[in-house]
């Protein structure tokens, strides 16, 4: 099989970033390493290597088979750069000359898929005229590797449980102490052009130039350092952190001025574990601490919902003011679905459910979301109780990424009261993690906010609050 064979569009759309940072902690892990370095054919035979190169090479594969170990029973492959600077020696203990030749020899051994990096290009349909678009690049995929099936019996038969990683592996001890050789490949603010699709697959933007010094997005930068120097002094462990950065959408459009998208993401660096945002709930409110502190979380409960209703000036629905997904006639969980798809880039006029919906459903039920809860069903009843749905992105109405933006900027507000009352806070979307003796202050944070950002918007005081709801206690 050659290098590129080995993957699928879909191996290479769905990868996870490897931190070549994990180690093995089993006796089973740790004689499956050395039977493999005792085994595979390397340039240097090992007797003539100084013990130093030994053991970097000893580190080097059992990062890269840790790795590969966690996303193997998921069916994932792995990414992670192949130039030298993607292996700093200080971070990871071993360098790309070591990290090279355990890579080629497990490829020659038939242990490992691996396919170069290569470029990354979309076709874009013209939305005027319908024609098909010109093949365009948008930047390019990292190298990636999987394990295979040789590689998963050879494990295995030296009694390491595939099913169990951390019985046989484990993360550094605590991530934040690297965060200081960690070097932020990402930009402070990103910008990307409108969102396409390609044989009906969801594609995002096109990455767009950015002029970090135009006078229109210097509140925005300077915002953004004012926190993340906050949060540097006050200490974010548990999890890899060097910064957070905002995505705003829709560049190139008509109406845009910062005011599409604009969510708080983490900055990426090389080597980096997983950002704190895409760990589960119960996962960060574990992992993060705050000066050594314990988190909760605070979280707006149907935000952009709300939003629509404040910005608008519509009374929420009486007997729905408590709980805007608990309607009559369907399931909560899939009003809360068909709402979410309602106030996306489809809006309310779907006709079935979309790949996001039934990949969630599927995940956590482990069934079919139609099967359960037949679209039409579901839809009717959420407009129904609903109507301003249909409204979003018409006369006078923002679309669904000017909601994202209020949504982001309620955030950024709340994280600056925050942070002038000395008290570190960290994005997740439409919620906070703050540390957990300080939620009581979170919730008014928030609170405010959406007061002041909705209030600003329509010139008169909101007669709607957001629903806050406390998790992690």
């Amino acid at each position: 099989m050659s290098e590129q064979d080995a993957f699928s569009t879909e191996d290479y759309a769905k990868a996870a970033p490897m931190t070549l940072r994990c180690d093995a902690n089993s006796v089973e892990a740790i004689g499956f390493i050395e039977g493999l370095l005792d085994t595979l054919s390397f340039p240097d035979p090992k007797k003539l290597l100084k013990p130093s190169t030994v053991e970097r090479r000893r580190r080097a594969l059992r990062a890269l088979m840790a790795d590969l170990m966690q996303l193997a029973p998921q069916g994932l492959a792995g990414y992670h750069g192949m130039a030298p600077k993607n292996f700093p020696a200080k971070l990871l203990g071993f360098g790309y000359d070591v990290f090279l030749p355990v890579k080629d020899a497990l490829v020659a051994a038939g242990l490992l898929d691996f396919a170069p990096g290569r470029q990354r290009l979309h076709s874009f349909d013209n939305r005027d005229t319908g024609k098909q678009g010109s093949v365009v690049q948008q930047g390019g995929y990292q190298a990636r590797f999987r394990l295979t099936k040789l590689a998963l019996e050879q494990a295995q038969g030296a009694g390491v449980d595939l099913k169990a990683w951390a019985d046989h592996w484990n993360l550094p001890e605590t991530l934040q102490e690297t965060g200081t050789l960690l070097q932020p490949a990402s930009p402070l603010v990103e910008l990307r052009g409108r969102a396409g699709r390609v044989k009906g697959r969801k594609v995002q933007g096109l990455s767009m130039d950015v002029d970090m010094a135009s006078p229109a997005i210097q509140p925005i930068i300077e915002d953004l350092q004012a926190h993340n120097g906050f949060l540097e002094v006050a200490g974010v462990a548990g999890v890899d952190f060097v910064g957070l950065r905002r995505i705003f959408n829709d560049g190139g459009e008509p109406d845009f001025a910062w005011n599409k998208g604009g969510r708080f993401y983490s900055r990426r660096a090389e080597g980096m574990g997983k950002a704190y945002e895409v760990l589960s709930g119960d996962q960060r409110r574990k992992r993060v601490k705050f000066g050594g502190e314990a988190v909760g979380e605070v979280d707006m409960s149907a935000s952009q919902l709300r939003i629509l209703y404040a910005v608008l000036a519509e009374e929420l629905p009486a007997e729905l003011s408590d709980d805007l997904y608990a309607l009559p006639g369907a399931s909560r969980d899939a009003v809360k679905l068909v709402i979410a798809q309602a106030l996306g880039k489809d809006g309310a006029h779907a006709k079935r459910w979309g790949s996001e919906a039934s990949k969630a459903y599927a995940k956590a039920a482990g069934k079919r979301l139609q099967e359960d809860h037949p679209f039409k069903v579901v839809h009717h009843v959420a407009l129904k109780c609903h109507p301003i749905l249909e409204r979003l992105g018409g006369d006078g109405c923002p679309t669904a990424l000017g909601l994202q933006f209020i949504e982001s900027e309620i955030i950024r507000e709340a994280m600056a009261l925050l942070r002038r009352e000395g008290i570190p806070s960290l994005p997740v979307h439409d919620s906070l993690i703050v540390p957990v003796s300080k939620l009581d202050d979170a919730e008014e944070a928030l609170r405010d906010a959406f007061m002041s950002v909705v209030n600003s918007l329509i010139g008169k005081p909101t007669m709607i609050l957001p629903k806050i709801v406390r998790k992690g206690l």
